[in-house]
């Protein structure tokens, strides 16, 4: 009878480690040999080479999911795999046949054309291979695809035309190719899409001619066709009854009457510097009550900016350089009207250094001549509204004109270097100061800025200003934004900045001083530094933040403690070392239009609601235990690991 209980006992004890060890390995075993082939075809990063252990589940490894319904491998994102050699995209990826997601992104040393085997894949929704070194063209047989609804193919090495036939993908919504060396026109299928697509990011290409009339039958939230050669009409773009959030065509040779154009209602970012585009500023984008970012720079808009909304919170450069654009932020003079009563005349800067008109004041003649301009002559009016000299407005006070805007960018000091001149602190009445892409600007922050105690808009960036951030900008009380980005300025951010009762925008190099914490800025920018510690003071319920973005720093500080504004409408923390939950608060923004909180060290489920599950499992990525949609789920239960 004890050798009879003893041996039922040793089979019970069999079946259960047996048992225990099939409950641990719950991965599909063609799955796991699919995956550890594709580890053997790229080659050994030591962090898939210890995550990937063929003893364990694959489940469980890194940058790999399974379905919850039968164990088969449906995500593999494997962004960053250091690749010790040029590799191309492995053929065995094509034996995951469940895969509905591949991240092949920010693999420098993938090389090579995509694979027709890839089309296998028939389960395939999200395709993401950017920032590689994949060559050849975007293949036809992409369209065989059915299931896919997503494609990022951005920042390779891709030439030839866009595929006419990805129109034939019924569930496409997303396509970015941008940063590639696509050439040709853009396809006239695509306006079949109809309402499907909502974004199409195409930019820093060499596409050439127009945007097809069909283009108007698309309904998109995210168009960006920035930095091509595109000319023409872009407006099919635009509408009331387009549901489009941000628009950006900059650099092109676009050329239409702004002012004809009806503005989206959720329009948060509008990007159309550097084209033709002419007419007025239209009266609508003052009531779009979400836009964040906007940029007509550049262009051949004229007559007054309109007031109300937002548009008086951006500074000066938004506005700059078109023919004859006024009013705040911009200087405000009057346009006068032709011979016929046609208004406005164009008032643009003239080179005509012939011009002689009456003198204003000689002590800002003087100062402005010291730049290497070969346009401004001592024998002319800096003033004269019909003959200004570039980058100089002037406004009418009780002393006289008086210089009340100047802006310096992009001048050849080429071969010597120069230091910006003290001078232009003889400009008492300047209210903008726009000093930009000017590389041989160096030498310290000149001491004489601090008597423009008027002015209101400072920028000074792309230049070799070196030394620290001088105290004395926080004695300049009528400072709203303040811009010294992209310099070589050092030693900190100075606390007096926390002075400025009025400043809206900020964006600087250096470390946070806690005393930021009394500001309450609209705009926040302090992304690509080396800022570390706690950035908690920027965030508060009672504070009105429109955009914060701190992302590529070493922040570090618990998100979860931190409430937000109402008000927000854009974050983006990527790239920290941010640490603790998302905020429940995040659901009960209204305005969120852009998020991206991804390469941080967050935890937990991502909150429901609100309009978190709109954004892209992009902007929450590589957080060391962030789940929920659009995310995997969390796991609610602890796998059998088996005896020890």
């Amino acid at each position: 009878m004890a050798t009879s209980m003893f041996h039922c006992s040793c089979i019970l004890l069999i079946l259960l480690i047996y048992s225990t060890h099939a409950l641990s390995q719950i991965c599909n075993p063609q799955d796991k040999k699919a995956l550890i082939q594709i580890k053997k075809d790229l080659g050994g990063d030591p962090t898939f080479g210890k995550q990937w252990d063929p003893q364990t589940d694959c489940c469980t490894w890194m940058g790999v999911s399974c379905l919850t319904t039968n164990n088969r491998v449906h995500i593999l994102d494997i962004r960053d795999f250091d690749l010790p050699h040029p590799t191309p995209i492995p053929p065995s990826i094509a034996n995951l046949p469940y895969l509905d997601m591949l991240n092949l992104a920010q693999i420098p040393n993938l090389i090579g054309p995509i694979p027709q085997i890839i089309t296998k894949l028939s389960n395939l929704q999200s395709l993401m291979i950017s920032h590689t070194n994949i060559s050849g063209q975007i293949p036809e047989f992409l369209s065989q695809l059915k299931s896919l609804y997503s494609i990022d193919l951005s920042y390779n090495k891709l030439s030839g035309q866009i595929p006419t036939t990805l129109s034939r993908l019924n569930n496409l919504q997303r396509i970015s190719f941008d940063g590639n060396r696509l050439t040709g026109s853009l396809p006239d299928s695509f306006g079949s899409f109809e309402t499907r697509l909502t974004t199409l990011t195409l930019s820093r290409n060499s596409l050439t001619g127009r945007i097809p009339a069909s283009f108007g039958r698309l309904n998109m939230a995210i168009v960006d066709l920035s930095w091509n050669n595109l000319e023409g009409d872009a407006s099919v773009l635009f509408g009331s009854k387009k549901e489009a959030n941000r628009i950006i065509l900059s650099g092109n040779s676009f050329a239409f009457d702004l002012g004809k154009m009806e503005m989206p209602w959720g329009l948060s970012g509008l990007d159309i510097n550097k084209n033709q585009i002419y007419g007025r500023i239209p009266r609508g984008l003052a009531k779009v009550k979400g836009l964040v970012e906007l940029d007509v720079s550049y262009n051949n808009l004229c007559g007054e900016i309109p007031k109300g909304g937002r548009l008086q919170r951006f500074s000066a450069s938004s506005f700059d350089h078109n023919k004859c654009l006024c009013g705040p932020p911009l200087p405000t003079f009057k346009l006068e009207t032709d011979s016929m009563g046609r208004d406005p005349v164009e008032v643009h800067a003239s080179q005509d250094a012939t011009h002689k008109t009456r003198k204003h004041s000689s002590k800002s003649r003087k100062t402005l001549t010291t730049q290497p301009l070969s346009h401004h002559g001592t024998h002319t009016d800096c003033c004269d509204q019909t003959r200004p000299w570039k980058g100089v407005m002037c406004q009418d006070i009780n002393q006289g004109n008086r210089v009340n805007y100047l802006s310096l960018s992009d001048l050849d000091l080429h071969p010597h270097p120069l230091e910006m001149p003290s001078a232009i602190g003889n400009l008492p009445f300047l209210n903008f100061l726009y000093i930009n892409r000017i590389p041989n600007l160096t030498g310290p922050f000149p001491t004489t800025i601090a008597n423009l105690t008027k002015l209101r808009y400072l920028t000074i960036r792309n230049t070799l200003l070196s030394g620290p951030i001088p105290d004395f900008l926080g004695e300049l009380k009528n400072l709203v934004n303040l811009d010294l980005s992209y310099s070589n300025l050092c030693a900190g951010i100075p606390p007096s900045l926390s002075q400025l009762p009025i400043l809206q925008g900020l964006s600087l190099d250096g470390e946070i001083p806690q005393s930021l914490g009394k500001l309450n800025l609209a705009i926040v920018d302090l992304s690509r530094n080396r800022l570390n510690g706690d950035a908690s003071m920027l965030f508060g319920s009672e504070k009105q933040p429109l955009k914060i973005n701190l992302s590529r720093n070493r922040l570090a500080f618990d998100f979860g403690k931190v409430e937000v504004s109402d008000n927000l409408e854009a974050l983006d923390l990527s790239n920290n070392g941010i640490y603790g939950r998302l905020p429940q608060g995040l659901t009960s923004l209204k305005f969120l239009r852009e998020l991206n909180v991804s390469y941080n060290s967050l935890s937990g489920e991502i909150p429901k609601g609100g309009k978190l599950q709109s954004f892209g499992v992009s902007s929450y990525a590589h957080n060391k235990g962030l789940c929920g949609s659009p995310l995997p789920k969390c796991k609610r239960f602890v796998r059998p690991t088996g005896p020890n």
